[in-house]
């Protein structure tokens, strides 16, 4: 599966979007097999439904993360 990522970083939080289609933004991250994909999600937040979200990656194309900093 090739991916794209899309990431906006805030002070509290960020807003990181990956694409398994090109969508005009982002970055070209590769081409991913299905257990590399769920190690990319996770690393980028751990506590996911990692089953569920890679579903949703490969069905809707699209999975929005949003991750909050905690201090």
């Amino acid at each position: 599966m090739k991916i794209w990522k899309y990431e906006e970083r805030h002070p509290t939080y960020a807003l990181i979007k990956l694409y398994s289609e090109e969508h005009g933004e982002g970055e070209y991250m590769g081409e991913f097999t299905e257990v590399e994909a769920k190690e990319l999600i996770l690393s980028l937040k751990p506590d996911v439904k990692i089953n569920k979200e890679l579903h949703r990656l490969q069905y809707f194309g699209f999975l929005p993360l949003l991750v909050i900093y905690k201090s």
